[in-house]
Order: C-alpha cells, then structure tokens, then sequence
C-alpha cells in the first residue's frame, strides 16, 4: 500500500471502497442507502455496472450473432424450396389422382405447405433444445472459457442467459420463415401444373 500511494502520490486520498455483501443481503436496497448517505459527489456502482463496456460489446454481440443465424436460416430455407420442389415432382402421379379425386388445387397446395412448415418446425424444436441443452450446460461447468489464463479475470467462463423472449424469437423466425419459403413452393407448384 505504501508502495502504491507513493507511485500514485496519493496521501489520503481514496479511488473507491469495495463493500462485500452477506448472500442474503439485497444488492439493489444497500445500492440506494450507500448511495444516500454519500450523496451526489459519489458514484455506486455493483461489480456488473463497472464493467459495463464489456457487457455492451456482450450484448451487441449478441444482436450480431442473432443477425447472423436469421441470415443462414434464410439462406438454410432454400434447402426445403428444394426438397419440396422435389417432393412434388416425386408426386406428380399422386398428385393428379387427388385432383381426378375432386380434391382442389388450393387443398394439394394446403399439403404442401403444410409438409414445409412441419420441417421448419421440427427442425427448430431439434435445434432449440439442443441450444438449450449447450446453454445450460455452460451455465452449469462453464465449459468455454473467456480466457487461457482466468486468473486476472472477474468472469472466468463465456456467461450465458437463457431467456424465454429469446427462444420465442428464433421460433418465431423460424416459423415465419418456414411458411414463406413453403407458401413460395406451393405457388410455384400451381403454376408448375397450370403449364
């Protein structure tokens, strides 16, 4: 400590002060009562607030990672305009006892989109439980590290949240894009067989 004043030419001045609270104490309440009895020449901040540049980058990071995925589910849908484009040239045959069946083109079409959207489907609840299982996992053994050498770090493992608005917005991105790129292929399918 002395060594430090003196290379800081501090005497008696303080940078900060550090309170550690029991596990039970209210962080928010003793916040208010520290920041109360110093007044406004003071800031009071908690462990996450003084590192807050970080959590930015964290977050926008997150928007951009958010950004990403939708852009390669995009890109991914092509792979069910395919499969379905294939699906009904397979079915071609089957398709036209269902029209000499009575069943209109609006019900073929229904089909169709209907086996799409059940891919898109089923293929977002796969990923999003296995992303859940990931998440968890890391929240609980923190297997990815932020750094090699953790020692000098407050937060040794990458931190990860799982939040339900999160996981409302992939699947809602998913089913929206599972029934365009399903909607598209029906109607190509209509036209395909009004040639």
């Amino acid at each position: 400590m002395d060594v430090a004043k003196r290379l800081f030419d501090y005497d008696t001045e303080v940078m900060a002060v550090e309170v550690k609270l029991k596990n039970d104490a209210d962080e928010k309440s003793v916040m208010k009562a520290i920041a109360k009895q110093l007044g406004g020449d003071y800031v009071v901040e908690n462990r996450l607030m003084q590192h807050s540049e970080s959590l930015k980058m964290i977050n926008m990071e997150k928007w951009i990672t958010f950004l990403l995925l939708g852009f390669i589910l995009i890109i991914a849908s092509f792979n069910i305009i395919s499969t379905l484009a294939i699906l009904i040239i397979e079915k071609k045959e089957n398709i036209g006892t269902l029209r000499s069946l009575g069943a209109s083109q609006k019900a073929v079409s229904k089909i169709f989109v209907t086996e799409g959207w059940l891919i898109s489907l089923s293929g977002a609840v796969v990923g999003i439980v296995i992303g859940l299982v990931l998440c968890l996992l890391q929240q609980q053994f923190g297997f990815i590290k932020m750094s090699s050498n953790s020692s000098s770090l407050i937060i040794t493992s990458y931190p990860v949240s799982v939040e339900f608005v999160d996981i409302i917005a992939v699947s809602g991105i998913v089913a929206l894009v599972g029934f365009i790129t399903s909607f598209a292929t029906a109607a190509a399918m209509r036209r395909y067989f009004h040639k």
